[in-house]
């Protein structure tokens, strides 16, 4: 066994090990009979192949292509037989005179992983918020407060960071330097919204009344 097919091994059986049994690592000889071209694989029973396998799409491509053209090939998508979607990366070995010797691919299994992405995706989308007090950009996570007075503070901080301040009777109006007292027995929330000639203008106000 020559030195490069060697430690080519060696690093098909350490990636093996470090990703699982749905990480299949070949490696193809393309010095010997094609029709053997597999010499070495780890975690076969991911594309259900074995050492003494022939060729697979990507060896015969390979070899009728100029081999000072051929580039490695990373992380694209390939499917089984039986459906099973893999993520796919072809490393191709050249020798001493650059002739390509061996073709070193990595195929993980990601089938069972895009069906929790799609749940997932499923599971944690919301719809923009259209409600007046809201955060300011769509999907962002609200404030979960524990009482009235926290709900208040939360509200204070909101209408704050829109450049509010109280007026008369806790009545929120547009300016600067916002303060406004913390004890509340109730609060209102107003909207208006009105097109101009340069866009629609959105207009947010809340009116706290004082226990």
């Amino acid at each position: 066994m020559d030195h490069t097919l060697k430690l080519l091994k060696q690093m098909a059986h350490g990636i093996a090990k470090q990703f699982g049994t749905s990480c299949e690592v070949v490696i193809h000889d393309l010095n010997k009979d094609l029709e053997t071209s597999i010499v070495h694989i780890e975690n076969g029973q991911v594309t259900n192949r074995k050492s003494g396998d022939g060729p697979s799409g990507i060896v015969l491509e390979t070899l009728h292509k100029n081999a000072a053209k051929v580039q490695d090939k990373l992380s694209y998508l390939t499917r089984t037989e039986d459906g099973r979607i893999l993520k796919s990366s072809t490393l191709y070995i050249r020798d001493a005179d650059e002739k390509i010797s061996y073709i070193f691919s990595i195929n993980y299994d990601i089938t069972a992983l895009l069906t929790i992405d799609s749940a997932l995706g499923s599971l944690l989308h919301t719809e923009p918020e259209t409600d007046t007090y809201t955060v300011s950009k769509p999907h962002s996570p609200q404030t979960i407060t524990r009482n009235v007075e926290e709900l208040l503070n939360d509200l204070q901080s909101y209408a704050e960071d829109r450049g509010c301040q109280p007026s008369g009777h806790g009545t929120f109006r547009g300016g600067k330097s916002p303060h406004v007292p913390r004890k509340f027995s109730a609060i209102q929330c107003h909207t208006t919204r009105k097109t101009e000639p340069h866009g629609r203008k959105i207009r947010t106000w809340f009116t706290l009344h004082q226990g």
